[in-house]
């Protein structure tokens, strides 16, 4: 199951009908608060390393890192979403916010120089994650009442310091993700009772959830150069990582 899958399918479920929520969430599954100082530098540490962190950004970075190094951190986010609608059946115009909700994003790297030429790193991050939750009895709760992505992942990488203008590195992705789906049904519309999915309050709609779980495995390769003293250049690649 590819990333972009996922969260395409959990923001349609969650935000159904107003493109404006869709927008508030969407740039929610993907998380860039892995460095507090990284983000700071506006990611520069991409290029230019000089922080653990730059294992989030690109670890070849890290050559610039001298001795063994910890860094940790956490990045709050606490996104809220505001709903409107209306009634197909009767016209009547809906609103409904969803729950504040904090959400905590850790992180913990560490670096050590083996000698002149390489460096080991370990990084624990998250990519993906967020969600969007709504009361049970919101008009659109038949597409979603929650819907949630957590992830994170163990990033073990080894750079080499080619020269003192090119660092290259390599590491392994292993990812955690997990996702859950509430919704309601109406059981009163599959009754023949009224219209089916009427947003209207029913004391007959059934509650359904689906979660799932998984590990697996990508890779990400990093470089930088610097031509000249005071110009450096980087660049990172995250492979795809498919969850099934």
């Amino acid at each position: 199951m590819k990333h972009k899958n996922i969260a395409y399918a959990v923001a349609k479920a969650a935000l159904l009908c107003i493109i404006s929520t869709t927008t508030a969430f969407g740039s929610g599954f993907a998380l860039y608060e892995g460095s507090a100082a990284g983000n700071a530098d506006t990611a520069g540490v991409t290029a230019k390393g000089g922080e653990p962190g730059a294992i989030f950004f690109n670890p070849a970075g890290i050559t610039t890192v001298p001795g063994t190094q910890v860094q940790g951190g956490v990045s709050v986010v606490a996104p809220k979403a505001k709903v409107q609608g209306v009634n197909p059946y009767t016209g009547e115009k809906l609103s409904a916010k969803g729950r504040n909700r904090v959400w905590p994003l850790p992180h913990a790297y560490m670096t050590h120089q083996l000698n002149d030429d390489f460096w080991l790193g370990f990084g624990i991050y998250t990519r993906f994650g967020l969600g969007a939750e709504f009361h049970e009895d919101w008009f659109g709760r038949y597409n979603n009442t929650d819907a949630k992505i957590v992830t994170f992942i163990l990033n073990p990488v080894v750079a080499w310091k080619a020269s003192d203008s090119v660092s290259l590195s390599a590491g392994l992705s292993v990812e955690y993700f997990d996702i859950t789906l509430k919704q309601m049904i109406d059981g009163a519309g599959a009754a023949g009772m009224r219209n089916y999915n009427d947003p209207s309050p029913s004391p007959f709609d059934i509650r359904q959830e689906m979660d799932g779980d998984d590990f697996a495995l990508g890779f990400n390769l990093g470089i930088t150069l610097k031509p000249v003293e005071k110009l450096s250049v980087g660049a990172a690649y995250h492979s795809r990582i498919k969850h099934r």
